[in-house]
């Protein structure tokens, strides 16, 4: 079963922010944006902008936003926080097991795991 381009957006930038946030970081986790940035390839995009937010903590007042850019060619995500603050980070998403089913298992809410990633 194949999924969409854009459910594997969502999977990719899902496994980066809770690698970096740990999954108690993020709650209410909300996609506001998510668009075509592949300006070469229209009919199949392979890079994506997504805009979310979400609180990074139990204590947080509000939600935080955050920008992404998925590359689903190399499965790479660049996070960068709207309004500053720190550094852009990259995010390397390996699966483990056999097919993308390893990747969902490993990032789907009811896991407590860590997702399998790297960080550069």
């Amino acid at each position: 079963m194949n999924e969409s381009p854009s459910v594997e957006v969502i999977t990719l930038a899902r496994a980066a922010f809770s690698s970096a946030q740990g999954q108690l970081g993020l709650i209410k986790f909300t996609i506001e944006e998510l668009v075509p940035a592949d300006k070469s390839n229209t009919a199949d995009p392979k890079i994506w902008s997504l805009t979310c937010s979400f609180y990074e903590s139990l204590g947080s007042p509000s939600p935080t936003r955050y920008n992404a850019l998925v590359n689903l060619t190399d499965k790479t995500v660049s996070i960068k926080k709207v309004g500053g603050g720190e550094p852009e980070r990259k995010f390397t998403i390996t699966e483990e097991g056999v097919g993308a089913e390893a990747l969902d298992k490993a990032t789907g809410p009811e896991d407590d795991s860590i997702p399998p990633s790297s960080s550069k």
